[in-house]
């Protein structure tokens, strides 16, 4: 109990002292302020690109909550702390040539952190939208006989009330999709929850952006001569701070996810690499059964 109150003291009196900038310019500047600074934003930069909590909403309240933390505390601390252990060696005549050249460093320093922060300012209030108040059209669950059909917009949290419907109603066979799926993560989830039920898919409407991976999840895929599905092979993939990298990487696994749920060689890498990134990919539904991607048209 001791040991843990002499550690509170101590880091209160770390915080205290470096805020009254009683540390060295070395330490209150490279140690305190540069080195967490690089750190963090090397450590943002490695698991965006390894994307190594792969729900968004989760990474993102996460993420969010270290930005938050960073921006508008632990920034403003060290950077203040770090000024006045530099006034401080300068009026008192200490390293006064040491002090004005880590001035001239720390001016640079807090120039390219404001202008990072300002540059993420849209991803931020992305990330605020993300991680706390989704979209207001969500997903519409309805149950006739031994169908389940899912309607309107893939959400956050989507894949949790697919489960829970499957659970209330263990007859359920098919699942229709009349669905907008703007969200990778959640995509994949309702793909698998499919695949661990072997239930076929419907589409007599519409299955658009990553609605495409949830179809090919079904035992048998079936859809209408008039059905309409449409795929984007780049913008599927781009929320607005993953890298290009990782975006390839994650492109080249749901191709071979297509190739696994039965499309040819020919038609996967014909659904990712195309000439126009922006462009949506419309197949028909004859497209499809020839690419091996649905199994009847009705």
């Amino acid at each position: 109990m001791d040991h843990v109150k002499t550690s509170v003291s101590a880091t209160k009196m770390f915080i205290i002292d470096h805020w009254r900038g009683q540390f060295g310019l070395v330490a209150s500047f490279w140690g305190i302020l540069v080195y967490p600074l690089i750190i963090v934003i090397g450590g943002a930069y490695l698991l965006s690109v390894f994307n190594v909590i792969q729900d968004q909403v989760i990474s993102t309240r996460l993420w969010l909550c270290v930005a938050v933390f960073f921006i508008a505390i632990y920034l403003p601390w060290a950077s203040l702390g770090a000024l006045r252990s530099i006034w401080l060696h300068f009026t008192r005549l200490q390293a006064r040539s040491g002090a004005l050249g880590i001035l001239f460093c720390w001016l640079i320093v807090e120039a390219v952190a404001l202008q990072q922060v300002y540059s993420a300012l849209p991803v931020l209030q992305r990330m605020w939208i993300i991680a706390f108040h989704g979209e207001t059209n969500g997903l519409t669950i309805d149950v006739h006989d031994e169908q389940l059909i899912l309607s309107g917009t893939l959400t956050y949290g989507s894949d949790r009330k697919v489960r829970k419907a499957l659970r209330n109603h263990k007859d359920i066979k098919q699942v229709e999709l009349n669905l907008i799926a703007p969200h990778l993560h959640e995509a994949r989830s309702v793909a698998d929850i499919l695949l661990e039920h072997r239930l076929d898919t419907l589409v007599k409407n519409n299955c658009s952006k990553n609605c495409l991976l949830i179809f090919a999840a079904g035992h048998n895929r079936i859809a209408t001569q008039d059905a309409h599905f449409e795929f984007f092979e780049y913008l599927n993939y781009k929320n607005g701070y993953r890298t290009e990298w990782l975006i390839s990487r994650e492109r080249e696994r749901d191709r071979r996810y297509f190739v696994q749920r039965g499309a040819n060689l020919k038609f996967s890498y014909q659904l990712f690499y195309r000439y126009n990134d922006n462009a949506p990919y419309v197949p028909k539904p004859r497209e499809l059964q020839l690419g091996g991607l649905l199994s009847e048209v009705i």
